[in-house]
């Protein structure tokens, strides 16, 4: 069995959209970066 290697920590999903990948895989957060501030999403 072979597995595909992934990155951790904040990763840019799209344009000015970023996601926080924890190193089990798992993302419960990110954030959006606009012309006048920052939008972060957070799940519990």
């Amino acid at each position: 069995m072979t597995t595909t290697p992934y990155k951790s920590g904040v990763i840019e999903v799209a344009e000015n959209a970023y996601a926080f990948i924890q190193d089990n895989c798992a993302t419960n957060a990110g954030f959006i970066v606009g012309d006048e501030g920052v939008i972060v999403i957070e799940t519990t």
